[in-house]
């Protein structure tokens, strides 16, 4: 079964006929491709597409936005080269679905930003938006900005401060999104981005934020090895677990891993903090459950 005919085809970089045509023969020349994907313009291949494939081949991989070097992108992921890949298209899945089951669709959007972006695992995946859509992001990391301003070219990033305010105008987006950022604040910290973000995002717009919730800590409760991969012990867990249970938030510090150990670390919170301390500022639309990855929850506000 070939690829469909005629585009737009999900989640490329562009209209890219020489991508299509490899993308094709992969597809026309190995039977477990049709077997596993049968309909080929999908979520799945097109997962295939964006991390098992760019991954494997370079004839691939050349046609997508550039990848960082490791050391920038074992800041933001495990799991090396696919770690980094899955992540960014889990993330991707995420903003582009959550906006859709809110009817909207995110070409339509006129200005997006990524708080938080990193060396921008989320926003080389968004590339095909850009003719229509002003990307920008921002983040602490100067190394991580200065890789993006070098070979991210058609998003606009600038190095922000661990504190509010950001440098832009009030109602200046249409969506914001945050992904495995509000996972790793302090309480105070995080209140101030919250009003922060409904500053800067317009009346009619969307956040989508990502944080941990009970169903992460009862992933790692009690393995010593996942504890330790996320930079905590099976005590610190514990602790949070009793934490979230009576106020609904736990922080934790990382020893060695944050980049500010008074300001980032391992933050658990659940729904129901979420509804009592967001609300001066916005209204949960959609949550789900370890949506991202099976691992982080996924929050959409609305402003009020």
């Amino acid at each position: 079964m070939p690829l469909p005919a005629a585009p737009p085809y999900k989640f490329l970089p562009a209209d890219n006929a020489e991508l299509l045509q490899t993308l094709s023969q992969f597809y026309d020349q190995n039977p477990e491709l049709t077997l596993h994907f049968p309909e080929a313009d999908s979520w799945p291949f097109w997962r295939w597409v964006n991390v098992d494939a760019c991954a494997l081949y370079d004839e691939v991989r050349k046609h997508f936005p550039p990848v960082p070097p490791e050391e920038r992108r074992s800041v933001v992921s495990s799991g090396g080269l696919n770690g980094f890949l899955e992540g960014g298209f889990q993330a991707m899945k995420v903003v582009v679905r959550s906006l859709e089951a809110r009817g909207v669709d995110f070409k339509d959007l006129r200005r997006v930003l990524d708080f938080g972006c990193g060396c921008g695992r989320t926003l080389r995946l968004l590339q095909r938006y850009a003719a229509t859509t002003e990307l920008h992001g921002c983040d602490i990391d100067k190394d991580a900005i200065a890789w993006t301003q070098a070979n991210l070219p058609w998003v606009q990033t600038y190095v922000s401060t661990p504190t509010p305010p950001i440098r832009y105008r009030d109602a200046t987006f249409d969506l914001v999104y945050s992904i495995s950022i509000f996972s790793h604040l302090t309480e105070p910290g995080h209140l101030a981005w919250i009003a922060e973000l409904r500053r800067v995002v317009a009346s009619n717009g969307h956040v989508i934020l990502t944080t941990h919730g009970p169903s992460a800590i009862k992933r790692i409760r009690g393995d010593a090895v996942a504890c330790s991969n996320v930079g905590l012990t099976t005590n610190a867990v514990e602790v949070a677990e009793q934490q979230l249970s009576k106020t609904g938030y736990a922080f934790c510090h990382q020893p060695g891993v944050a980049h500010d150990e008074s300001q980032y670390g391992m933050t658990f919170l659940t729904r129901e903090y979420a509804e009592r301390h967001w609300s001066k500022w916005f209204t949960i639309a959609d949550y789900q459950d370890a949506g991202v990855d099976n691992w982080q929850d996924a929050f959409v506000l609305k402003p009020r």
